[in-house]
């Protein structure tokens, strides 16, 4: 189905996530992922980390089993940690304050790693998140860096 060039909410819709072979040059769907965005691939390449277009739900897509499942509610920029165990994000759900959060895959179990109702991340991507190689979270702050004295993570003080 043709979307006007205007018509962005028929454009989301009909997104979905492909795969490239290198070695055939062949184009495929992955199955069940219409109307998904931000797709980011786990570094063990098991699983697939997608949000829905509506921005209410990340969903996890399993090589293993070939199907997909609701990992989270909210929305958010998606890292994986290094080891592919759990998802990153900066979690924002209905009206509560953002929150930077790791969820274990595949159950779901959400843990807080910092509070960010104090913290206005900017930039072009206010919600993007990165790791470093020790799974520290990379950030980029609204704010001049000195303004920030310093922010709770879990069991941690990081200070600029």
């Amino acid at each position: 189905m043709g979307c006007a060039a205007d018509d962005l909410r028929c454009q989301l819709q009909n997104l979905a996530i492909y795969v490239l072979s290198l070695k055939t040059q062949q184009v495929s769907k992955i199955p069940g992922s219409d109307a998904l965005v931000g797709a980011r691939l786990s570094g063990d390449g098991r699983y697939i980390a997608a949000v829905t277009t509506r921005l209410d739900k990340v969903m996890l897509y399993d090589f293993h089993t070939q199907r997909w499942s609701g990992l989270v509610q909210g929305d958010g920029s998606i890292t994986w940690s290094h080891d592919s165990k759990f998802v990153y994000l900066r979690l924002k759900q209905g009206t509560e304050p953002a929150k930077l959060v790791r969820v274990r895959v595949p159950d779901g179990t959400i843990e807080q790693v910092a509070d960010l109702k104090d913290i206005s991340l900017g930039g072009s991507w206010a919600d993007w998140v990165s790791l470093l190689p020790d799974d520290s979270p990379l950030l980029m702050p609204k704010a001049p860096i000195k303004s920030i004295r310093s922010f709770e993570t879990h069991n941690t003080h990081l200070r600029p």
